[in-house]
């Protein structure tokens, strides 16, 4: 089965285009995902007729998910009158694991 929604090249090309942050350096990678997720729909990818890709997909390494949710967390304390020193256990940082 090529390219059909059971195989196992269209799950791959899946979590490529899902996740397009991880193969921004690969657009070779990028644009075979994308083709294969068309043909598996009965499309066709004419190349001479594409142009430079519009934008580029970069990691953006100032967003930490972690920082974010501690600074709600703290704020969510102080709003509700809830104790926030010592900081919340949630809000405090923990050193990362090297097991």
């Amino acid at each position: 089965m090529f390219n059909t929604p059971q195989s196992e090249e269209f799950y791959h090309a899946r979590h490529v285009t899902v996740s397009p942050e991880a193969f921004a350096n690969q657009p070779a990678v990028l644009g075979w995902a994308w083709e294969t997720l068309k043909a598996a729909r009965g499309q066709i990818v004419d190349h001479d007729t594409m142009g430079p890709p519009a934008h580029r997909v970069v990691p953006n390494p100032a967003y930490d998910p972690a920082t974010k949710i501690r600074r709600r967390v703290q704020e969510h304390a102080a709003r509700s009158g809830l104790a926030t020193t010592p900081a919340p256990l949630i809000a405090q940082a923990t050193p990362e694991r090297t097991t």
